[in-house]
């Protein structure tokens, strides 16, 4: 799935329980992680549901004890891993929680450039959606993606009404 497939995907509200997000465009990785976190998660109670974890010093156990664990006062829960590529000890651990996800729970694998040999980003991109940030910024500049994003505004911004 594209960027822009993935804004689609994202404003449809309709979320799979792992998602791995690849590509090397910070700038849009950044816009669908803020989509997930306005969309997944209910403002008030987006506190409670939200866990970060860094992959250089993730500790498996704990991601699959925060990813089974119940929301919340909210409908789901979201995980992300951010630089999941330089997680080192016990990936294995992470591959049973694959097979059998937890349905309240979307759970972001972010990578720039996965090992795709390696058993875990397989079972990712096989179990998971995966999404591709890798569009060129001149392409976006002429297709006019790059709207309201250059501006710093979110893409995914709940509409007030009344105002």
């Amino acid at each position: 799935m594209t960027y822009t497939e993935a804004v689609k995907h994202l404003e449809q509200a309709r979320f799979s329980p792992i998602y791995l997000l690849t590509g090397e465009e910070p700038f849009f990785i950044q816009q669908i992680l803020s989509g997930f976190r306005e969309k997944v998660l209910e403002e008030a109670s987006r506190d409670f549901n939200y866990d970060h974890f860094q992959g250089e010093s993730l500790d498996p156990h704990q991601v699959l004890m925060t990813a089974k664990t119940f929301p919340l006062f909210s409908m789901r829960r979201l995980v992300i891993i951010q630089n999941a590529d330089l997680i080192k000890d016990e990936r294995e651990t992470l591959l049973g929680y694959l097979e059998s996800p937890c349905d309240t729970t979307v759970l972001v694998f972010v990578a720039a450039k996965p090992d795709m040999r390696k058993k875990l980003f397989t079972a990712l991109k096989k179990k998971g959606t995966a999404i591709h940030c890798a569009l060129s910024r001149n392409r976006l500049y002429r297709g006019g993606l790059l709207r309201k994003e250059s501006g710093g505004e979110s893409p995914f911004r709940r509409r007030q009404h009344g105002t």
